[in-house]
C-alpha cells in the first residue's frame, strides 16, 4: 500500500513536471522556428528586391547594345562591323558601357551566388539560365595583335 501511495506520489509531482519540461522544449523550438522563418522572408523579400534591379540593369543594357548595333551595324557584313567598332574612336562610349554592363553582369552573378539559400529553386533556374545567356568566351594575346572579345560579344 505504502509503495503505491509512493507511486501516486512521484506520478502527481513527476509527470507535471515533465510535460510542463516538453511543452517549455516545444515552445522554445517552435519560437525559434519562427524567428528563423521570420528572417529567410525578410532576406529573401531583400535578395528579390536586389536582383530583380540589378536583373533590370542588365536587360536594359542588352536592349541598349541591341539598338546599337542595330542603328550602326545590322547593315553590314558581321565581321566587317566587328573590325569597324573595334577601330574607331567614335565607339569608345559604347565599348566603356559593355566594359560596365559586363560588371553589372558580375555583380548579378554574385548575387546569384549569395542568394542561393533564400530564393525558391524555380526562380534560381531561371537566373541561372538567363546568367548563362550572357556568357561566352573569348581569345586575346597580350600584345594587343589578336583578340575577339568583341566578335564573341555581338
Amino acid at each position: 500500500m505504502n509503495m503505491e501511495k509512493d507511486i501516486s506520489d512521484i506520478l502527481k509531482i513527476g509527470v507535471p513536471s515533465i510535460l510542463g519540461l516538453f511543452s517549455t522544449v516545444l515552445a522554445y523550438i517552435l519560437g525559434r522556428k519562427k524567428q528563423i522563418d521570420e528572417i529567410k522572408i525578410k532576406k529573401s523579400f531583400e535578395y528579390a528586391q536586389r536582383i530583380t534591379s540589378k536583373l533590370q540593369e542588365v536587360h536594359d543594357g542588352y536592349e541598349r547594345l541591341i539598338h546599337i548595333w542595330e542603328k550602326n551595324f545590322s547593315h553590314m557584313d558581321f565581321y566587317k562591323a566587328i573590325e569597324v567598332f573595334e577601330r574607331y574612336d567614335m565607339y569608345d562610349n559604347e565599348k566603356e558601357y559593355i566594359q560596365k554592363l559586363t560588371r553589372k553582369e558580375e555583380e548579378l552573378e554574385q548575387l546569384y551566388k549569395e542568394s542561393l539559400i533564400f530564393i525558391k529553386r524555380s526562380f534560381r533556374k531561371k537566373l541561372k539560365q538567363y546568367l548563362e545567356l550572357g556568357k561566352f568566351t573569348y581569345q586575346h594575346d597580350s600584345d594587343g595583335l589578336f583578340n575577339n572579345y568583341y566578335e564573341k560579344f555581338f
